[in-house]
Order: C-alpha cells, then structure tokens, then sequence
C-alpha cells in the first residue's frame, strides 16, 4: 500500500491492541520531521490536563546548545546516546505527553523503553500533506539537519521532489521503530485542538479510567495566556 492511500483505506485512529491500553501511563508521540509532534502533544497534554516534555527541547535546555550545535560537536552517533539518556530519564514520571525525535526510536532500547513506559502514538498522515507542510512553510527546512542538501534548492518543483524523495527515505529508514506504536494518528495536522478532541474521545473508548473530553475551558484560558 503505498503512502497515499492509507487515509482512504484505514482509520484515522488506530489501536492496535485496545486491551493494553493503560490508564495513568505516559503518552509518546512520535512520527516524521515536521508531522506536528511537538505541536500536537502540547495540545493534547493541555486539552487532557497533563503534563507535557518536549525531548529535543529538553535536550537544548539541559546542554545549553541547539540541536544543530550537537550534532556539528558531536555528530549524529553522540547526539543519539544524549537523546536516549535524556528519555531515560523520564522513568520516573508518570500522567505526561512527551513528544520524541523523528530519529529518537532508531534504537532499538528506545523503543524497548517507550513500549514499558506507556502508549506509543505515532503521528503519520499522508506523504504529500506533509510535503506540501513544507513547501509552505520552507524555514522548516533550514531547522532540521536532515534536510541540510536542501537548503540551497531554489526550484520549488525540485524541492517537492527531493523532499518526497528524502521523506519516502527517512519514512522507510525509520518505519520499524514507528510501526512499535499502539496507536496511529493518521488526520492531515491543521486543527490541533479538533486533532487532540478527536484522540482524546477515541482513547477515552478504551481507558479504564477517562481523559477529560470536553475540556474546552481549561484549553482555552491556557491557549490564551
């Protein structure tokens, strides 16, 4: 099945084993570059009432240097092992949403860790969405090192095509680690708030114990603050 067809032939929230779902467990979003996952778990984490990390965030705050800085010091292999230590760390805690690396579950104890720590939801909606996400929005290219041969492409039809081209890479590069989730979000990211009611009732169909659903005057204080 290719790409483009997923979001004719398959729901847009899937879970695969609902009898495993945990109440009171962490929530992991994960997906490609530039699907939303820092947006969309920060949402969610506020639209439920829970707490919420960003991982490459947490990462910056703690060394004091940009993802870029720490990948030009230390390479891709020395950004790896600081990003799994950094998601190590979150052992302890518990109610929170943390959104995750698009490269953070090539490891193999990432994934490990994750599937013992919670519900894994892995954001992947349709290829060519995504890379128009991008053409639109072109500094989205400059801030990730992924894309660094791209910087310089000025040819917005050779830009699609190497960006669907690099995407279809990372998307296979990566899709074993992706595929560890037992839930997939596959809705287009326009409307966070619709997105995050929208997971939160399909979640609640299986919790023991409920999210909030209707939270719209908690998220609205909060997004207006």
């Amino acid at each position: 099945m290719s790409i483009d067809q997923q979001n004719s032939e398959v729901p847009i929230v899937e879970i695969k084993d609902p009898s495993a779902m945990v109440s009171g467990n962490n929530y992991f979003f994960s997906g490609l570059p530039g699907v939303g996952k820092t947006h969309f778990a920060r949402t969610f984490a506020k639209y439920v009432g829970l707490g919420w990390f960003d991982l490459d965030l947490e990462i910056i705050t703690r060394f004091k240097k940009t993802i870029h800085q720490i990948f030009r010091d230390e390479g891709e292999e020395g950004f790896r092992k600081i990003e799994t230590k950094v998601l190590k760390s979150f052992g302890s805690i518990k109610n929170h949403v943390i959104s995750l690396g698009g490269g953070t579950l090539n490891a193999q104890e990432n994934q490990d860790f994750i599937l013992q720590s919670g519900n894994h939801i892995w954001l992947h909606p349709n290829l060519t969405d995504l890379v128009r996400v991008y053409l639109d929005n072109p500094e989205m290219i400059a801030d990730r090192p992924v894309f660094k041969e791209l910087k310089t492409i000025t040819d917005k039809k050779e830009l699609e095509q190497r960006l669907t081209d690099r995407l279809s890479q990372l998307l296979s590069e990566r899709v074993a680690g992706y595929s560890t989730a037992n839930i997939i979000y596959r809705e287009k990211m326009v409307d966070f708030e619709r997105n995050s009611k929208r997971l939160a009732e399909e979640l609640n169909a299986h919790l023991k114990t409920s999210l909030p659903v209707d939270n719209r005057a908690y998220f609205k204080e909060w997004s207006s603050s």
